[in-house]
C-alpha cells in the first residue's frame, strides 16, 4: 500500500484556496441580501412617496374646493345673503328706481321676520337656519317696464336673495278724450316678494 505525502506548500496553497472560495461565497450571498434589501427599501420608498403625493395632491384638491367655495360664502356674507338682513339697501334702490324713472308712487312694507320650519330645511342642509321676510309693493307707474327695472335693480343692487311670490299688473281706465302717453300713472301693480337670509344653526356655531 502507498502512501501519498501532500507537500506542505501545496496543502498551504489549497487552504488559501478553500478559504477564498468560502469568502467569496459569503460575499456574494452578502451583496445579493444587500442588493434585496435595497430593492426593498427602494420599493418601500416609492409607496411612501406615493402615499405622500397622493396626500398632497388630495390637499391641494382640498385647498382649490376651500378657495372656490370660500369666495362664494364671502360673496353672499357681502351681500347679506348669510347673516343679517340689510332692510335699508332695499328701501334705498327703492327709493332711487322710483325717483329716476319718475314713477308717481311705489308703497312698500315688509313684515316681521321669521324662521322657515327647521325640520324642513334640516332635510337638505344640515347646521343651517333659514329665514323669511315677506315685502309687499303696492305701485303706481306710467309704463309696465318700470316694475321690470324696479325689481332689476332689487336683483342687482340690493343686498339680499328675493324671490317674486306675485305681482298683479292692472292698466288703469282712463277718462275719455285723455291721451294716455300723458298720464304718469297708467298702470298700477301689487307685488309680494320674499326675503331670505342664512345663518348658522346654535350648534353649528360651536
Amino acid at each position: 500500500m502507498m502512501v501519498r505525502f501532500v507537500h506542505p506548500y501545496l496543502n498551504r496553497s489549497i487552504f488559501v484556496l478553500i478559504t477564498v472560495a468560502v469568502i467569496s461565497v459569503v460575499c456574494v450571498g452578502v451583496s445579493y441580501m444587500y442588493m434585496d434589501a435595497m430593492a426593498q427599501d427602494e420599493a418601500s420608498a416609492k409607496r411612501a412617496m406615493k402615499i405622500w403625493k397622493n396626500k398632497i395632491d388630495s390637499s391641494r384638491k382640498n385647498n382649490n374646493i376651500i378657495d372656490e367655495y370660500e369666495s362664494s360664502y364671502l360673496t353672499l356674507v357681502d351681500h347679506n345673503v348669510i347673516g343679517p338682513e340689510d332692510r335699508l339697501s332695499w328701501y334705498e334702490v327703492i327709493q332711487a328706481t322710483s325717483e329716476s324713472r319718475g314713477m308717481p308712487s311705489v308703497k312698500y312694507s315688509v313684515g316681521s321676520q321669521s324662521m322657515i320650519d327647521s325640520r324642513v330645511v334640516q332635510k337638505q342642509f344640515k347646521g343651517v337656519e333659514l329665514y323669511r321676510s315677506a315685502m309687499s309693493m303696492d305701485i303706481k307707474m306710467g309704463h309696465e317696464g318700470d316694475l321690470f327695472a324696479l325689481l332689476n335693480n332689487l336683483e342687482r343692487k340690493a343686498n339680499g336673495l328675493f324671490v317674486v311670490d306675485s305681482c298683479d299688473i292692472e292698466r288703469v281706465d282712463l277718462k275719455a278724450g285723455k291721451d294716455d302717453s300723458r298720464i304718469p300713472d297708467n298702470y298700477k301693480a301689487y307685488c309680494e316678494l320674499s326675503w331670505y337670509t342664512i345663518r348658522a344653526t346654535k350648534k353649528g356655531k360651536k
